[in-house]
């Protein structure tokens, strides 16, 4: 709590106080306080202090009655513990993936703000390792940790810097100059820069709320970011008759080609993001269509096997549905609650228990299969493991891909 409501008294002398007659005193939202000096000097020194931070309008707290930044002083809080104390509060309503963007920022920052002159200092790789894998981990701080690593974090405690000193604009500047650096010098991608000032400015932000200093100092610097691309470069989009061959291509990959084929062909060709895709079931897909030799009308497509009379290899495609439900982002065991490498979570942007349609076309011209979506769809309903979804590393398989279709 902080009051403005101060008064402050002349100096008086005690005739029964012979160590310390001189006496200043002040009250604080009524409540009184006074101190003893040797001196008249000591004493006018001391109420000289008090008079400027009134007339700077600087609270004062009612509880020691004195200025808020002098108790700041006292007891400074380094950047290293706040950053604890944020990610635990941020850690249990927070998606995995935002768990692991927030630690990455701030292991960033935390190794910028440790006093240059302090002995003993880890190399940058292990500092960074240790606050990555332990110290910014709200899971893992129960753990042993390695010896090594709890030595770096040891060294940061001590070296930390005070969140105090980031009221100083240059101290600021000198955090976000360092956010638009890789470690190997070159410069970090736009949407980096501003991912990682955002949770600069975030974590300063609950330092004011905690009263840790007066206002966000990001605010008074003349900074800015990178600006992000908002258009997208058409000369490194796939038309749809290269992502057919792609499609094709997958094929080659052994036992995982229906898998990576349909989760691939899911982002194309329905247009989902690879967590949705990834999260996709059996019950999420309404895919039907007729045989062009016998006549047979099929509600699910994936459920199709040869008869006695039809092999049933020629189909004809209807208008199907996907229903998205969920996501399940690949996070990291780290960072997930459970310790696996997904998460199942609602879909972006939307309440949790709100599904989404997505139709999946009749045929797709301009590509050298006349239903490639509709291929992929039957992929989909056929791959994912009942109510447990799709488990994939689509990135190497892609890389594949490229390699051999392109």
């Amino acid at each position: 709590m902080k009051s403005y409501e101060v008064q402050i008294w002349e100096i008086g002398k005690r005739a029964d106080r012979k160590a310390r007659p001189w006496r200043v005193r002040w009250a604080v939202s009524g409540q009184r306080f006074e101190e003893m000096f040797r001196t008249k000097a000591l004493a006018h020194s001391f109420r000289a202090e008090l008079v400027q931070a009134a007339n700077a309008g600087e609270p004062f707290d009612p509880a020691t009655g004195r200025p808020v930044s002098e108790a700041r002083t006292k007891n400074p809080t380094t950047w290293y513990a706040h950053s604890r104390a944020y990610v635990e509060m941020k850690w249990p309503r927070a998606a995995a993936k935002t768990r692991r963007s927030i630690v990455e920022a701030l292991t960033s920052i935390t190794v910028t703000l440790t006093r240059p002159t302090k002995r003993g200092r880890p190399a940058d790789a292990l500092l960074r390792e240790a606050l990555y894998l332990y110290g910014l981990n709200p899971r893992r701080w129960s753990e042993e940790i390695p010896t090594d690593h709890g030595a770096a974090l040891a060294w940061l405690e001590a070296a930390s810097l005070p969140v105090v000193e980031l009221d100083s604009p240059a101290m600021v500047r000198r955090v976000l100059d360092s956010l638009c650096v890789r470690l190997d010098g070159k410069p970090a991608a736009a949407s980096t820069v501003q991912r990682k000032r955002a949770t600069f400015y975030n974590v300063l932000g609950y330092a004011v709320e905690l009263e840790l200093i007066d206002s966000n100092p990001v605010d008074r610097v003349q900074w800015t970011a990178p600006e992000v691309a908002q258009s997208i470069d058409r000369r490194v989009v796939a038309n749809p008759a290269q992502v057919a061959t792609l499609l094709e291509a997958v094929k080659s990959l052994g036992k995982r080609a229906d898998k990576v084929t349909a989760f691939f062909g899911c982002l194309y060709y329905a247009g989902m993001r690879p967590s949705e895709a990834a999260d996709l079931r059996r019950d999420d897909c309404d895919l039907s269509g007729r045989c062009a030799d016998c006549g047979t009308d099929f509600d699910d497509l994936a459920a199709v096997k040869p008869s006695r009379s039809c092999n049933h290899e020629k189909i004809e495609y209807r208008w199907g549905r996907l229903v998205l439900a969920g996501t399940s982002p690949r996070a990291g065991s780290h960072w997930t609650d459970d310790g696996g490498s997904h998460e199942r979570r609602g879909l972006k942007h939307r309440g949790r228990a709100e599904t989404l349609g997505v139709p999946i076309p009749l045929t797709l011209p301009d590509g050298p299969d006349p239903a490639p979506a509709r291929r992929a769809a039957v992929r989909a309903r056929r791959e994912p493991r009942g109510r447990s979804g799709w488990s994939v590393l689509p990135g190497s398989a892609w890389r594949a891909a490229l390699r051999v279709g392109l």
